[in-house]
């Protein structure tokens, strides 16, 4: 779930489902501090008995951000790291190429490129 002023871009929303590879929810209010102290408040003098249900309930998720498609992970590029370097992913010459760019092709991709297993 994304909330606060950062909810409101769907750019930002977008990122975090793609990173963390999972879906993301944006819900109606973003700014919703007052509105949970407001449900607890109704709970402690019992005027609800289940918070979670209703903060659902008063604040539904009204757009879910998932995974873009191109981000998810290759068995192929996966492949190539965990057979095609010795030992997989680890530049093949000793020597420290220039700019911090590695010798190996399999080692030239970013960590992110490693985990995820896509290539740019």
């Amino acid at each position: 779930m994304v909330i606060g002023g950062g909810a409101k871009s769907d750019i930002w929303a977008q990122i975090k489902a793609d990173i963390l590879g999972m879906p993301v929810t944006r819900p109606r209010y973003t700014e919703a501090a007052s509105l949970g102290a407001a449900i607890l408040a109704a709970a402690a003098v019992g005027v609800v008995t289940d918070p979670v249900a209703t903060a659902r309930t008063w604040n539904p998720p009204v757009r879910i951000f998932t995974q873009t498609p191109r981000l998810l992970p290759s068995t192929a590029n996966a492949a190539c790291c965990s057979t095609t370097c010795t030992p997989p992913c680890v530049p093949s010459t000793p020597a420290a190429p220039k700019l911090g760019r590695p010798a190996s092709p399999c080692a030239r991709r970013s960590d992110t490129t490693r985990v995820l297993g896509f290539r740019a």
